[in-house]
């Protein structure tokens, strides 16, 4: 902390005693008390101290007699290794910088600093000095010293004609926003193609559903058509059937009835109310005993018709006959006169205790049947088996 006398000579110092012989005049400081009037405090530029050779900035302040006359200047040198210190302690952010200046734009210390700007002024276009007047604030700087483009907050300082700067790079300020920029984009690009594949394959999808209603209409055309000539065909048999002078029905495999004209109603004086499809043969042989077109049974009549179609089917495969169910002699007499090879049934076996059984299964010898059961089978041909349980 040294003082100078009114001539610019060091009176004296904390630093070493006696004070060494220095002449300050020449110093920014002591020209602007020696040239004004100003109570205030002044701090100088960037200087070089004179006694340890270290850079430093000082601040200062005039000593005036009773009068008001000018004695000297008494001040105190701050290093730039004390503002460094300061600026350590703080974490920074990637690219970031921070500057004291002069409220006049000269700047005193930029750190960290890989070029020495101290005592250079602001750019006279920069907006810095709008932010000033306006008493802090904001700006982007297109990078007037390095080409570089910052983001910069400013910040004056009360009482003291200092600015405090604090920039931080445009690409370390937006880096997190590129990252997340990026990752939208890519974000976008997979929706996109996500899009785009949902797309396509809604695409392949309408167009298959388009092809099928194409045929399934087509279908349909095809189907209406068919339906239309089978409904002709059905109504010129309907037409010729009714309009035939012979009696007409036909039987389905179960025994029911699936066509019957009116000739045939006619011919045996039967009730339509009664003769319609899906009645059964016996059914209708019943109708007619009631009208007195029948004179037989109609159950033995519907087993004869039934075993001379099977023997009938069963010939022309040159298959043997089995016939199942033969209760009756009548049935057996009807059996043997359609040509039937074999018979099963409760006329030649009727049921058995289960002892019975195993005694009869378990037997050696041969089981005979009755003369009256077995005689069906003297018209077989050689090499024929009896089978009958």
């Amino acid at each position: 902390m040294p003082s100078s006398t009114k001539d610019g000579q060091v009176a004296t110092t904390t630093q070493r005693w006696p004070a060494p012989k220095i002449d300050v005049a020449d110093r920014d400081y002591f020209q602007h008390f020696k040239s004004e009037k100003d109570g205030g405090i002044y701090i100088s530029n960037l200087l070089t101290n004179r006694i340890t050779a270290e850079r430093m900035i000082f601040v200062s302040k005039t000593v005036n007699g009773p009068d008001n006359k000018f004695f000297g200047v008494v001040l105190v040198g701050l290093g730039v290794s004390y503002f460094e210190s300061i600026y350590k302690s703080i974490t920074p952010l990637h690219d970031q910088s921070f500057a004291l200046l002069h409220s006049d734009g000269t700047i005193l210390i930029r750190y960290p600093a890989a070029t020495d700007r101290s005592n250079q002024k602001m750019p006279t276009g920069s907006p810095w000095y709008n932010v000033v007047a306006a008493v802090g604030g904001h700006y982007w700087s297109p990078g007037f010293f390095d080409g570089q483009g910052r983001l910069v907050a400013v910040r004056p300082l009360h009482a003291y004609p200092l600015v405090i700067n604090v920039t931080v790079s445009e690409a370390a300020a937006l880096a997190h926003w590129y990252r997340r920029a990026t990752l939208i984009g890519i974000g976008t690009i997979f929706a996109l193609m996500c899009s785009a594949f949902l797309l396509k394959s809604l695409n392949k999808q309408l167009r298959r559903l388009l092809v099928s209603e194409a045929a399934l209409a087509r279908r349909e055309v095809s189907l209406a058509q068919e339906t239309r000539e089978l409904q002709r065909a059905n109504d010129h048999l309907d037409a010729a059937l009714q309009n035939i002078s012979q009696g007409l029905c036909m039987f389905d495999s179960d025994g029911r009835l699936i066509i019957c004209n009116d000739g045939y109603l006619r011919m045996y004086n039967l009730s339509a109310d009664v003769i319609k499809p899906g009645c059964t043969l016996v059914e209708m042989t019943e109708h007619r005993t009631q009208r007195g077109t029948f004179m037989g049974d109609p159950t033995e009549y519907d087993f004869k018709l039934r075993s001379a179609a099977r023997n009938t089917l069963a010939r022309s495969l040159n298959l043997p006959v089995l016939a199942e169910g033969v209760e009756t002699e009548a049935q057996r007499l009807i059996l043997r006169r359609e040509g039937c090879d074999q018979i099963q049934g409760y006329l030649i076996g009727k049921p058995l205790p289960i002892p019975n059984y195993q005694r009869i299964i378990n037997s050696p010898q041969e089981v005979h049947f009755s003369n009256q059961a077995v005689d069906i089978f003297q018209r077989k041909k050689p090499g024929h088996r009896v089978q009958a349980l």
